[in-house]
């Protein structure tokens, strides 16, 4: 399974980005292309994506791959050109290609629709066992319920590690908690508490009877509990200070107690200042 791409360079890229989108308009050898898209990839800019769009379809393999892999590293919110090319590098000849291009429109990219379950739908048969596996992963953190037979047989294969475990959590599915029984238990504790019926309940009582403390010690607090698309769990936000708590990471912390929760909010927002 491919590794998450790199965060975003703090600083001093700007030359980079310049030099290397000259050289790629003009550069001929695939070699040197190869290179140049990788360093566009680690600038993370957006400006470069009209160089990777024409490097799409190149006929060597090397550069076709530095773009599955480095593109989606440049787009925060990929447009329908940058979708439709990594729909086209997910069934390239190329296994590392269609490998990162499938991780991409997978997990790297939080992006949904029929077209882009169905592009990994279709590699759900790929000869290349890398490929396989982000597809599956893919379509489980889109919650599809269709993918639980084939999230069984991965963790039964007993090659699941990583990231995986986060998406297999999005699915929610008691039928999959046997199969993550066999591993480690501080490996699957999210996935386990999203698959298991009783511990995802208690949960969200918690998160229920947060609410409740939270808004009764700071009545004038802008906060909301909610969940993520694409990831498992559920955070508490206060709006206005861009604070966030994970409602699970609360939990565990204060073994079930929310008054104490609240008030360990209370104290990061200043000493039980309301926030207001």
């Amino acid at each position: 399974m491919a590794p998450r791409p790199p965060d975003r360079p703090s600083c001093g890229y700007e030359p980079v980005l310049i030099a290397a989108l000259d050289l790629a308009a003009s550069e001929i050898d695939h070699r040197v292309l190869a290179s140049l898209a990788r360093m566009l990839g680690t600038t993370q800019d957006k400006r470069a994506i009209p160089a990777f769009l024409r490097l799409a379809d190149h006929p060597d393999e090397d550069v076709r791959f530095s773009v599955a892999r480095w593109m989606p590293a440049c787009c925060e919110a990929p447009g329908d050109e940058v979708l439709n090319a990594l729909v086209t590098l997910s069934t390239d000849a190329d296994d590392d290609v269609r490998d990162w291009a499938t991780f991409a429109l997978g997990t790297s990219l939080e992006v949904d629709g029929p077209a882009i379950r169905a592009a990994l739908w279709a590699r759900l048969d790929d000869v290349f066992a890398e490929a396989r596996e982000e597809a599956i992963l893919g379509l489980a953190r889109r919650r599809d319920p269709r993918i639980t037979t084939h999230v069984a047989e991965l963790l039964d294969q007993g090659s699941v590690a990583g990231h995986a475990f986060s998406a297999i959590a999005c699915l929610g599915d008691p039928a999959l908690v046997p199969y993550l029984q066999e591993y480690e238990e501080e490996d699957v504790s999210e996935a386990l508490r999203e698959c298991d019926p009783k511990a995802r309940a208690a949960r969200d009582d918690f998160a229920a009877q947060l609410i409740e403390a939270v808004h009764a010690r700071l009545p004038d607090l802008d906060f909301g509990v909610y969940g993520e698309r694409f990831e498992a769990g559920l955070t508490l936000t206060a709006r206005r200070n861009q604070l966030h708590w994970s409602v699970e990471m609360l939990l565990d912390r204060v073994a079930g107690d929310a008054v104490r929760a609240a008030g360990l909010i209370a104290g990061d927002l200043g000493g039980g200042e309301s926030g207001s």
